[in-house]
């Protein structure tokens, strides 16, 4: 019995001392190489779902893919740069929270691009969606209706990272 205690002793200890410095007096270490690859993971991600949703609502829209493509690259570098950066500033847990909410308001944002551009043959302005389409909503609340339920399909497809971002974060990058 008194076997089996000191075993779970030393375990509890050898568990406890796995992420303390030597000659730190117990305290734990700032884990560096933990905050790079969370950053570095982050930061493709990002870039992954802004190409995709850019590439999505180029199909969708009947806008050619390959043509002028060199500038939504860079675009996504940059920008899935700075919100690697941005999110990499939290814990995991935060940070990875933090990332859903930034994923899905980007593919959000790329999926009503897609059916206002698919029903209206136009884009909607960042300024009308902030303000939830003006009057739209109340007069042409049939036609949103209808495009939304023929574009089921489209909205999957631009959510899809989203939710393999939530599904698989558990085996990449566990929330603490």
């Amino acid at each position: 019995m008194r076997d089996l205690r000191s075993k779970r002793e030393n375990t509890k200890e050898s568990t406890m001392n796995e992420n303390v410095e030597p000659g730190t007096n117990g305290e734990k270490k700032t884990d560096e190489a933990s905050l790079q690859k969370r950053s570095g993971l982050h930061f493709l991600t990002f870039v992954i779902v802004l190409l995709w949703d850019e590439i999505l609502l180029r199909i969708f829209t009947e806008t050619e893919v390959l043509a002028y493509l060199l500038f939504p690259v860079l675009s996504s570098i940059v920008l899935g740069l700075f919100l690697g950066a941005l999110t990499s500033f939290f814990s995991e847990k935060i940070s990875r929270r933090l990332t859903i909410l930034i994923l899905t308001v980007i593919s959000v944002f790329f999926t009503v691009e897609c059916i206002v551009r698919r029903t209206y043959q136009t884009y909607m302005t960042v300024s009308s969606m902030l303000a939830g389409g003006g009057n739209v909503l109340g007069e042409f609340r049939s036609d949103l209706i209808t495009a939304v339920i023929n574009s089921l399909c489209v909205i999957l497809l631009f959510l899809l990272p989203v939710f393999s971002y939530i599904l698989s974060g558990k085996k990449i990058a566990p929330a603490k």
